[in-house]
């Protein structure tokens, strides 16, 4: 129903999750495995057939012996569950952080950033970024995923001005982001204004990038259900009383 904010989306929702698996390490070594454990099935019955049996057509036919594809099918086996685990210790740990300018949290905070950060420790690259919103006073569904530039139209329409009510960074296919130990350290997303942030039931951003092992993840960021409570007191506040809107704050620096 326009004018309601759905219930807040729990905590699970949005985890970072392996979407798509590296063909070289992952995808081509599980073929080799499962020839090789073919191969080695097919040899197991041959030997249990009686001589006559392996006389004819197709029982004659085998790749390698018994005791090499057993060999080989151990080392192959080894290797990859060694990758996978290698995989599982280098993997990038994507997260999201809220604040306000000096970490103060308060209520009265002209502008809320929020940080996507890398705590590591393999690096990542970004794919892509990807952004669904919902307007509060409209009863229709979120947007489909959409790019910057629509993103921005949206934000326009609703009287939003870039760079005074919002900011929202702008990423290449490639952009690295590497492991830091703060999230001050990481990337600002973006940053609003809470008058601009009242106007949307619903502000997603997602984020496809690759690992180290040619592992492709996603993280998908739930703005408004993460909020700190003072922002989301602020808000409703200024829904309850819309026309008192405090007076526009000029564009800070934006980090390269």
């Amino acid at each position: 129903m326009a004018g309601q904010l759905a219930k807040p989306r729990d905590e699970a929702y949005g985890t970072q999750r392996i979407v798509a698996r590296s063909v070289l390490f992952v995808t081509i070594p599980i073929a080799f495995i499962v020839l090789l454990a073919a191969n080695l099935a097919w040899d197991l019955v041959r030997e249990n057939l009686a001589p006559t049996a392996l006389a004819s057509w197709p029982m004659r036919l085998t790749l390698l012996d018994t005791s090499t594809s057993a060999a080989l099918l151990g080392a192959a086996a080894g290797l990859y569950f060694a990758r996978l685990q290698w995989a599982s210790a280098n993997r990038p740990a994507i997260g999201l952080a809220i604040d306000d300018e000096g970490g103060q949290f308060d209520p009265d905070s002209p502008r809320w950033r929020f940080w996507a950060y890398n705590a590591g420790p393999g690096y990542a690259v970004v794919k892509r970024f990807a952004y669904a919103v919902r307007r509060y006073d409209s009863a229709e569904p979120a947007s489909d995923w959409i790019k910057p530039f629509d993103l921005n139209r949206i934000f326009e329409s609703c009287g939003l001005i870039d760079g005074q009510d919002y900011f929202v960074r702008w990423y290449a296919e490639g952009a690295p982001f590497s492991p830091v130990p703060h999230y001050t350290q990481g990337s600002m997303v973006a940053w609003f204004r809470p008058e601009a942030l009242a106007k949307f039931a619903q502000i997603d951003v997602k984020m496809v990038f690759r690992d180290a092992n040619g592992d492709t993840h996603e993280r998908v960021f739930p703005f408004m259900d993460r909020l700190p409570s003072v922002t989301a007191k602020k808000i409703a506040a200024i829904r309850r009383h819309p026309a008192i809107i405090p007076p526009q704050v000029s564009r800070p620096p934006v980090d390269g």
